[in-house]
């Protein structure tokens, strides 16, 4: 296998892993977004940000790989791996994610209920004790 060929097999798999890359990386975009509810402008201003930066990688990867020439396979590779990821790992992604992040949120807030509780529990003692003046 001549080395030219070597080149473009490797630049094809290395665009199919930037399209998983970039997917997964809009799934913690989704994830930030169930986590922390948006209206609609903020989520279209991610979204600018997003795909403007996607853009930008893309570029590069094709910069760095094609030396600057646009490559329909390249293209195709990237919107493959896109395809690749949504339908296999994206689901399971998000869903452990959630699944994480919620457990986390209910233990920290478990913990910080208890927290302020015992604190409360001391300044009304502190309160009530100074107002009927008991001594210790």
């Amino acid at each position: 296998m001549s080395g030219v060929i070597r080149h473009e097999i490797w630049f094809f798999f290395f665009s199919l892993l930037s399209g998983m890359i970039l997917l997964c990386a809009y799934d913690q975009l989704r994830v930030l977004r169930r986590l922390i509810p948006h209206n609609g402008f903020f989520q279209s201003l991610e979204d600018f940000f997003f795909w403007t930066g996607a853009g930008i990688f893309c570029f590069g990867v094709s910069f760095r790989g094609n030396q600057g020439s646009l490559r329909g396979f390249s293209l195709a590779a990237l919107v493959f791996g896109m395809w690749l990821y949504h339908r296999t790992a994206s689901f399971w992604v998000v869903k452990s994610e959630r699944f994480v992040f919620d457990a986390v949120s209910k233990k920290t807030f478990f913990l910080c209920r208890k927290a302020l509780k015992k604190a409360w529990n001391w300044v009304t003692m502190r309160i009530t004790c100074k107002n009927v003046d008991v001594k210790r």
